[in-house]
């Protein structure tokens, strides 16, 4: 019984920080996704927005960066799956923070 009330105890953290998006807003229907899995977030981040003209705002826990139609994400080694959900939003909306 112990271990039930912990999978559902898990499962309600899980659910409890799940994010809704607004899918007519996405500006394409196809994008080539690549994921780049780094050590260092913030350093890898900063590189890709550089190469843009931008600055990473602030410290991520994961980042996207497109061109046309083709997208990259990059996190850690163990991002959730909220990290790179909204990341894969991002590609499909093309939108910076």
């Amino acid at each position: 019984m112990k271990k039930f009330i912990v999978i559902l105890a898990c499962f309600g953290l899980s659910v409890a920080h799940a994010q809704s998006y607004d899918a007519t807003k996405n500006l394409r229907k196809t994008m080539t996704i690549t994921w780049e899995v780094v050590s260092d977030v913030n350093k890898a981040c900063a590189a890709e927005y550089a190469k843009y003209g931008h600055k990473l705002p602030y410290q991520m826990d994961a980042c996207a960066v497109w061109k046309g139609n083709t997208c990259k994400i990059i996190t850690k080694k163990r991002p959730t799956e909220s990290d790179v959900g909204h990341e894969i939003m991002h590609c499909f909306q093309e939108h910076f923070h």
